[in-house]
C-alpha cells in the first residue's frame, strides 16, 4: 500500500480508476462473478509544503504523476449492483526534491490498498453500459526522507482507512469478455499536513489525496 506533495495553488484534483465485469450491464446477471486487471495514470495532490515551516526560499520540484496497476473481483447481486473488493498500487503518491537555501531535501511516499465497494451500473446500449461506485480502501503508505544534515535516511510507514469513489464506461466484448475505462478518487492517503518536521527531526506521512485514470479488462463467469 503507498502517497504524494503539491503545490497549494492547485489543491482540486480528481482522478481515476476501473472496474468492469460486473459494470458491464449488458451481460450480467444475478450471481455472475468476475475478474479484473487494471492499469492506468495517477495524478496525487495535497496542500502541504516538504517542510512543517517556512524554509525560507527555495525551488520545490514534485511529480505529481505515477503509474497504478491493480485486480478485482466482484459479485453481481442484482441485475444492476455488484459488489466488489480489490487490491491497487497506486506508486508514488507524495514525491518532491527541495532545495530552501541551498539545502538539499527529497521526500517520497508510496502507496497500496485493498478496496471494498458497491458498483451500480446502467445499461447506455446493448453492449456499452456506465458505472458509478463507493467504498472504503484500507491503504498502506510509506514514506522516506533524507537531506544533508540527516545522519541516514529517515523512514516509516502506517496504514489507515479512506473513501474512495469511481465513475466509468464499460464495452461488452463477449458474454465473457469486456473492457472498462474509469475514474477513481482515493481521499488522504497519509497522517498528517507535513511530511517532515525539521524542528524535530520527525517524519510522518502525508495526507495527500490520488486520482486514477485507468483501463480494464474483465473476465466474467
Amino acid at each position: 500500500m503507498e502517497v504524494f506533495l503539491g503545490n497549494r495553488s492547485l489543491s482540486a484534483f480528481v482522478v481515476v480508476s476501473v472496474l468492469m465485469g460486473a459494470e458491464t450491464a449488458y451481460a450480467g446477471g444475478i450471481g455472475e462473478r468476475y475478474l479484473a486487471v487494471d492499469a492506468g495514470i495517477t495524478e496525487n495532490s495535497d496542500n502541504t509544503d516538504l517542510y512543517y515551516f517556512d524554509a525560507g526560499s527555495g525551488d520545490y520540484l514534485a511529480e505529481r504523476a505515477d503509474q497504478a496497476v491493480g485486480v478485482r473481483a466482484g459479485y453481481r447481486v442484482t441485475d444492476k449492483v455488484a459488489i466488489e473488493a480489490g487490491y491497487v498500487d497506486l506508486g508514488r503518491t507524495f514525491d518532491a526534491v527541495e532545495y530552501p537555501d541551498g539545502l538539499y531535501g527529497m521526500g517520497e511516499q508510496k502507496t497500496r490498498a485493498l478496496t471494498l465497494g458497491v458498483v451500480g451500473s446502467a445499461a447506455l446500449g446493448h453492449q456499452v453500459s456506465a458505472y458509478a461506485k463507493a467504498g472504503v480502501a484500507y491503504y498502506q503508505s510509506k514514506a522516506t526522507y533524507d537531506d544533508v544534515l540527516l545522519p541516514a535516511e529517515l523512514k516509516v510507514s502506517d496504514t489507515g482507512f479512506t473513501p474512495t469513489v469511481g465513475l466509468g464506461v464499460g464495452y461488452r466484448l463477449s458474454n465473457h469478455l469486456a473492457v472498462n475505462t474509469g475514474f477513481d478518487y482515493y481521499h488522504e492517503l497519509g497522517q498528517r499536513e507535513d511530511l517532515f518536521d525539521n524542528a524535530d527531526n520527525s517524519l510522518e506521512t502525508v495526507k495527500s489525496s490520488t486520482g486514477v485514470l485507468s483501463l480494464g479488462l474483465g473476465y466474467s463467469f
